[in-house]
């Protein structure tokens, strides 16, 4: 399910939509979209592959927990077994420079946003 117009002109109301990935994690696949970007929620145990255009912004964000064990393949600045917490090291703006991006993480979630500015992307949930 793709929630549209999640991140409007209010900050409160863009945080509780994303707080929504999370709250629902267990029994809807839901992501945000917007003109920028792409959102979705990854959780332990879960594996992504996109076949992302060279270029093409994606940041990840702890949601509830510190994420553990969170590897990321295909980017500048790749991770491997990384523990990511709330006002940690930033895990934004990386940049994909070999498809298929690959992430996957082992306990807690994370919020996965991928730029659509300019590369044509369209991930899908």
């Amino acid at each position: 399910m793709v929630i549209l117009g999640a991140t409007g002109a209010r900050l409160d109301h863009t945080l509780f939509n994303v707080g929504l990935l999370e709250r629902f994690a267990g029994r809807l696949r839901l992501a945000l979209v917007s003109d920028h970007e792409f959102c979705r929620r990854l959780g332990p145990g879960e594996d992504l592959a996109w076949d992302l255009p060279v270029g093409t912004r994606v940041s990840l964000l702890p949601l509830a927990a510190p994420a553990r064990g969170v590897a990321l393949a295909g980017v500048r600045w790749p991770l491997a077994g990384a523990t990511l917490r709330a006002g940690g090291s930033a895990t934004l703006s990386n940049v994909v420079t070999r498809p298929p991006v690959r992430l996957g993480l082992s306990a807690g979630s994370v919020l996965v946003s991928v730029g659509l500015e300019g590369t044509g992307a369209e991930p899908r949930p």
